[in-house]
């Protein structure tokens, strides 16, 4: 039911922020909370001789990414049972890592540590992007903020969040962020990489 109710407000911003991520074949991607899996499947299309992994608590959605990663044409990848705020990956080890609709579920106190955990997984060169409920602009904007504040599980928990200083505050710098508008629900599409010391 999540997925039939958010896929018609979240496509298009998902979308855009995978093609942000601009993967590079050979790479070692990772995505925190795929979900059922599509944009998973797509990066294991765009990533056939690098490794793709997926990190998800859930185990519906487990079982419905794995079957959707199933049809790609290689086993280059790893689905794992796991969460945002404690990613298994040793320090520097990750090329890109995409992220859709996780960090904007996140307790305000727990979202300094999951975020400074993305960078520590990080290459110094590698990069992130995120896509997250976008604090309201428009009327309907206001509309889907007050229905996250009141109606949390009619959007599975997310939220407005002011995702770029959280970003900054965990040593990631922004390099480009847009707003996607559909069906009146605002998105919020960051890319960032490691500070870097000059």
């Amino acid at each position: 039911m999540y997925g039939r109710l958010t896929r018609p407000l979240s496509a298009r911003a998902r979308r855009r922020g995978r093609q942000w991520l601009a993967v590079r074949d050979g790479e070692r991607i990772v995505e925190v909370g795929p979900g059922p899996g599509r944009t998973f499947h797509a990066l294991l299309r765009e990533n056939p001789t690098g490794w793709t992994e997926a990190l998800e608590p859930a185990a519906a959605m487990r079982a419905r990414t794995r079957r959707r990663a199933a049809r790609a044409a290689h086993r280059r990848y790893q689905i794992r049972d796991g969460r945002a705020t404690a990613l298994p990956w040793p320090p520097g080890c990750v090329d890109a890592l995409f992220s859709a609709y996780v960090y904007d579920l996140l307790p305000a106190a727990r979202l300094p540590h999951a975020l400074a955990d993305v960078r520590r997984v990080l290459r110094p060169t590698g990069r992130a992007v995120f896509v997250a409920m976008a604090p309201p602009s428009t009327l309907a904007g206001h509309v889907w903020g007050a229905a996250a504040r009141w109606l949390p599980p009619l959007l599975g928990g997310s939220r407005p969040l002011p995702l770029a200083d959280a970003l900054h505050a965990a040593g990631l710098s922004t390099t480009r962020t847009t707003t996607v508008s559909q069906a009146g629900f605002p998105s919020q599409i960051i890319a960032a990489r490691p500070h870097t010391s000059n």
